[in-house]
């Protein structure tokens, strides 16, 4: 994986039913990561499917299943585990977003493979991505462009957070919003904080709605509420949040009211949450439009 995220080697297509720990041991990846951890003191930040790979794969400490929190002490290594490992999870999405073949194909598995590898090494086809990344990099010059609207459409924007891959709920929740009449943005998976903010920038939107189900969400969405909060220009901005959000999976009522507190509008992580995200979308809708 390149620094950027983007991969550079991918494996043949594995069976189905074998576990990812059980594929990486016959391609040989866990021999030479914890060969490189021992030699070149090159560690391997994994998931904790991963546990017991061996001495260079680091994983997270596992939440007991008797509910028992974990000790501080773990609480931090995992944060300072999942912290870095965005770049890697940015590998699939990266993929099948600048590559329509891989996320839309039909044919066989075995060939699927082939595919994935040969997309490796051309260009991205997806013009989309190098408009969004030209229109970034100009917001970091401090030339700040929004891109044209519908202004008979409220406007909205979809996101997870740096460390979480999965692509299905930002999916579910764009359809979501268009359903309620809303011309959404998706930005995908795996966004840093500073691309959000891009995002939203270019966009103005009256809506942003994180969501993550990964179970690290009470950790990093502090530091985006703060970072949309502190710029002006997105003032007005209403900001909700969802998902698996601590790897407990319930959030007490004390970590919904510091979320709250923080600056979300929102804060979505009951079994009722679609039923309660759709009556705050028709409520926010009437308030929008001053009924």
């Amino acid at each position: 994986m390149r620094p950027d995220g983007l991969p550079i080697w991918t494996s043949a297509a594995m069976p189905g039913h074998l576990h990812d720990t059980r594929c990486a041991r016959e391609l040989g990846l866990t021999a030479a990561l914890n060969r490189s951890a021992a030699e070149l003191d090159l560690p391997t930040l994994a998931e904790s499917g991963y546990e017991s790979t061996g001495h260079g794969i680091k994983t997270p400490v596992k939440q007991p299943a008797d509910g028992i929190c974990l000790a501080p002490d773990n609480r931090a290594r995992n944060r300072l585990l999942c912290g870095p490992r965005w770049r890697g999870e940015r590998g699939l999405p990266i993929l099948i977003g600048r590559w329509k073949t891989p996320g839309h194909t039909t044919i066989s598995p075995r060939r699927a493979g082939d595919i994935v590898a040969g997309a490796l090494h051309l260009p991205p086809s997806d013009t989309n991505t190098h408009h969004q990344v030209a229109e970034i990099n100009s917001l970091e010059r401090g030339s700040v462009k929004t891109l044209k609207r519908s202004p008979d459409r409220p406007r909205g924007v979809v996101s997870s957070v740096a460390s979480d891959a999965h692509t299905w709920n930002l999916v579910y929740l764009q359809l979501l919003l268009e359903e309620h009449g809303y011309s959404v943005r998706n930005l995908g998976a795996c966004v840093p904080v500073e691309d959000l903010v891009a995002g939203c920038l270019m966009e103005r939107p009256q809506l942003l709605v994180l969501s993550t189900v990964n179970g690290h969400g009470l950790i990093e969405a502090p530091s985006y509420i703060r970072r949309v909060r502190e710029r002006a220009e997105l003032h007005g901005l209403v900001v909700v949040i969802g998902g698996k959000l601590n790897v407990g999976g319930t959030v007490a009522d004390d970590d919904v009211r510091r979320l709250l507190h923080l600056g979300f509008d929102g804060v979505f992580t009951t079994v009722d949450s679609v039923q309660e995200f759709r009556r705050f979308l028709t409520h926010t809708g009437k308030a929008a439009a001053g009924e």
